[in-house]
C-alpha cells in the first residue's frame, strides 16, 4: 500500500502598516487589508482543489500586538479547509526582525517533520488556479536538480523554466512564493542552522510607528538600509541559497497561478 503523507501551504502575515509598490505612501496597506487578504486566501483554499492531496494551511502572524488581527486568526485556528485544517502560529515580534522569511523559518521549525511538500507565500499573493500546488509538485519532481519552483513568473530569465536571472539580481523566487520538499528545507536548515531570513531589527521609532499604524518613521536612512537588508537577506537569499548549495531554481511553466494584490495583477511573465 502506498504510504500517504500530508503537505502544507504556509502564509506569512502581519497586521501593521506596510508600504505599497512605489514607496511608503503609494497603495500602502493596513491591518484590515491583511484581514481581507487572508479571508480571500481561506475562501480559495476552501473552495478550490489545490491538487496536493491532504494539505493544511499554516498562517504565521509576526505578532506586534494587533489584537483585532490576532483574535481574527485565533477564531480560524482548527477550522476545516478543503483537504485539511487551518493552523495558526503567532511569532514573537523580536524588534521587527525577520519579515515573512522569519515566519517561514518559524513554521518549518515547528512542523518540519510533519509535512512532505511545502508551498510558501506572503499574504498579498492569492493562488487563484486549481491544482497550483499539485502542478508545482510535478514540476519540482521532474528534475532532481530543482530544489524550488516559484509561482511568480515576472522578471525571470529562464531556459525551459530553469532561472538564470531575476530582474538583474541573483536567481531567486519573488516573495519566496513557491513549492519545495522538506528534504531541501532540511538540508538548508542543517547547513545554515535556519532557513534564510533577515536579522536586522527596527529602531524604537519604527516600532512605535508600527503600533500607531504609521509609516513616517520608515523614511530614514536606517529604514532604507533595513528594507535593503530584508530584500537581500530575505527575499533573495531565501531561495538563492539553493543555488549556492548546488541546486537549481525553476519558474512555474503553466498559466499564471499567482495574483499580486498590491500590484493588482496576475504575476505572469512580462507583467
Amino acid at each position: 500500500m502506498k504510504k500517504s503523507f500530508k503537505n502544507c501551504r504556509v502564509v506569512a502575515t502581519y497586521f501593521g502598516p506596510r508600504r505599497g509598490h512605489g514607496g511608503a505612501n503609494k497603495h500602502s496597506l493596513t491591518g484590515q487589508d491583511a484581514i481581507d487578504m487572508l479571508e480571500d486566501t481561506i475562501t480559495l483554499e476552501r473552495e478550490k482543489e489545490n491538487g496536493a492531496g491532504e494539505c493544511d494551511l499554516i498562517i504565521v502572524n509576526h505578532d506586534f500586538g494587533h489584537s483585532v488581527g490576532k483574535n481574527f486568526l485565533n477564531e480560524l485556528n482548527g477550522q476545516k479547509i478543503k483537504n485539511g485544517i487551518i493552523k495558526v502560529l503567532h511569532r514573537d515580534w523580536d524588534e521587527g526582525r525577520g519579515e515573512s522569511y522569519g515566519s517561514f523559518n518559524y513554521a518549518f521549525e515547528k512542523y518540519g517533520d510533519e509535512y512532505e511538500y511545502w508551498f510558501f507565500s506572503e499574504d498579498d499573493y492569492l493562488l487563484l488556479k486549481d491544482n497550483y500546488f499539485g502542478d508545482s509538485i510535478k514540476q519540482l519532481n521532474s528534475d532532481d536538480s530543482i530544489a524550488f519552483v516559484g509561482g511568480c513568473q515576472y522578471l525571470q530569465t529562464h531556459d525551459n523554466g530553469i532561472i538564470s536571472d531575476t530582474g538583474g539580481y541573483e536567481p531567486h523566487i519573488h516573495g519566496g512564493c513557491g513549492c519545495t520538499h522538506k528534504k531541501y528545507l532540511k538540508e538548508c536548515y542543517d547547513k545554515y542552522e535556519s532557513l534564510p531570513h533577515p536579522k536586522m531589527k527596527m529602531t524604537t521609532e519604527m516600532q512605535e510607528a508600527i503600533r500607531d499604524a504609521r509609516l513616517d518613521a520608515f523614511d530614514s536612512s536606517y529604514a532604507n538600509n533595513w528594507y535593503r537588508n530584508n530584500e537581500l537577506n530575505g527575499e533573495v537569499r531565501f531561495t538563492n541559497v539553493y543555488v549556492e548549495m548546488g541546486y537549481k531554481l525553476a519558474v512555474f511553466l503553466g498559466d499564471p497561478i499567482v495574483y499580486d494584490v498590491r500590484g493588482q495583477k496576475m504575476a505572469g511573465p512580462g507583467s
